[in-house]
């Protein structure tokens, strides 16, 4: 008889979108039925999200190890954006992604997960490129962690709203 960890569907067709705020211990995810994990929201709310469009070569992963502990899942996110950047937003950038983070990401079929959930993943990597035009800027991360929770569906209303926000303020 095989034996197989467990896994939930998930729907990843690439990275269409991504939302990234900064981990802070003490927040509550907030369920709309405990019995189907669907977060609709963060209490108390994370101070700021910040939204980046990925690039068609970003990607995410989810393996689940089983450990003495119990499963363990490594989460990775291979993200890719192209922008103009000015040095204050670079800057932001670059110390947003010094600490552990909670990251929203929004796979092929419209669906919103939340990675990172317990521990928050960490930017392993962060390069800037310039590109051929006036301007141009291609940032890649790549963002890892170990969590005791695989990824939970996150409500897309509410996520689109806080991508929205975020891409406009």
């Amino acid at each position: 008889m095989q034996s197989y960890l467990p896994s939930a569907a998930y729907a990843l067709a690439g990275v269409r979108r991504v939302l990234v705020t900064q981990h802070v211990a003490g927040t509550r995810f907030v369920f709309s039925d405990p019995a189907q994990p669907l977060i609709t929201s963060l209490v108390p709310a994370p101070p700021a999200w910040y939204a980046f469009t990925a690039e068609p070569t970003a990607s995410a992963t989810q393996a689940a190890q089983r450990t003495l502990n119990g499963l363990r899942y490594e989460q990775k996110l291979s993200i890719q954006w192209s922008t103009g950047f000015s040095l204050e937003q670079r800057q932001a950038v670059t110390q947003l992604f010094a600490a552990p983070l909670w990251v929203l990401l929004e796979d092929g079929a419209g669906t919103w997960w939340l990675a990172g959930q317990t521990r928050g993943l960490r930017c392993v990597n962060l390069t800037w490129q310039t590109g051929t035009r006036s301007g141009e800027t291609t940032v890649s991360a790549a963002l890892e962690g170990a969590e005791p929770t695989a990824w939970v569906a996150f409500d897309s209303g509410t996520a689109n709203a806080l991508y929205a926000a975020a891409a406009n303020g």
